[in-house]
């Protein structure tokens, strides 16, 4: 489709003030100006909007004895996220004849991930904990995670070679947050922030930030 393809946004304007971590207690006002406030943009579109972000609902993975699955990414991915190692798997909302609501579509996508990427069909308890927004520029903020945490002690096999490497040594293991910090350089920006503001914050300090784009944009 060439990026043709409708992907749901929502107005930047519902994200303005906020940064890093949001848990999800803190988030209502993101949440009903997000409800109030989505519209569907062509991909290639949505993709260079200063005016629309991309909610991506994510699922952050979580066995019985609280230890968090990791997944390395590929090479062939934009550079933020080449080989870098993420605890989140998600993806973008697209139309479907089903969905009505805005969450209804979060949750669909989510499924769809899960199932698509790793096989995952049955998903006994998943429950929202935040959000994860990054406001160092224009470009990072394109795209905010909806992030979910998902209950699974089953083995996991990736299913998308254009996402994850199934060769890795880390893609499907889980570890427990102490065991985490090896990944401190190498995770994706998403994934240091979660393991930095939730995960893992009596384990690492919070990473030093510069922001490059003010959230609040000129009228």
């Amino acid at each position: 489709m060439g990026g043709l393809e409708e992907v749901l946004v929502i107005s930047r304007k519902c994200l303005q003030g906020f940064d890093r971590f949001v848990q999800w207690s803190e988030a209502s006002s993101i949440v009903t100006c997000a409800r109030n406030n989505f519209e569907w943009l062509p991909r290639i579109e949505a993709e260079n909007s200063k005016d629309w972000v991309q909610p991506i609902p994510c699922a952050l993975i979580r066995n019985h004895t609280y230890e968090y699955c990791v997944f390395r990414r590929v090479r062939q991915s934009r550079l933020d996220l080449h080989a870098r190692i993420s605890l989140v798997v998600g993806g973008h909302v697209d139309k479907h004849p089903k969905c009505e609501s805005f969450a209804s579509y979060l949750i669909s996508t989510l499924r769809r991930e899960l199932q698509e990427e790793l096989g995952i069909e049955d998903v006994t308890r998943a429950r929202p904990i935040g959000l994860v927004i990054d406001s160092l520029s224009v470009s990072a903020s394109r795209h905010i995670a909806f992030v979910c945490e998902i209950d699974f002690s089953g083995p996991l096999k990736v299913q998308a070679p254009e996402e994850f490497s199934s060769r890795s040594k880390f893609s499907g293991n889980f570890f427990a947050p102490s065991e985490l910090r090896q990944f401190n350089t190498k995770f994706d920006p998403w994934s240091l922030v979660l393991f930095e503001d939730y995960i893992g914050s009596r384990y690492s300090k919070r990473t030093a930030r510069q922001i490059k784009m003010p959230y609040v944009l000129d009228e």
